[in-house]
């Protein structure tokens, strides 16, 4: 599949496990740029590893996504800003 995203970064939130993990690694395949979002930080870090050992670019964000101080908001912001050199 060529879905022209080299360089593009895609945030995937549930990314630790089943189906957001699966969309990670193709996003990945196809050679994005991947912000990885979960809850679970420890399982997180073990697929931004497995990404990485094939070459992708992979950054995990643990937060959860339902709750904005988890995320960095301030009550005041919708967004989750992620840096990703």
């Amino acid at each position: 599949m060529n879905l022209v995203l080299k360089g593009k970064v895609v945030l995937v939130t549930g990314a630790s496990k089943g189906i957001g993990k699966a969309i990670a690694e193709a996003f990945a395949a196809e050679s994005a740029r991947v912000a990885l979002n979960a809850r679970a930080s420890q399982d997180l870090e073990e697929v931004v590893a497995s990404l990485r050992r094939k070459s992708a670019e992979a950054l995990a964000a643990p937060a959860d996504v339902t709750n904005r101080q988890s995320c960095g908001g301030n009550g005041r912001t919708d967004r989750i800003a992620i840096r990703h050199d």
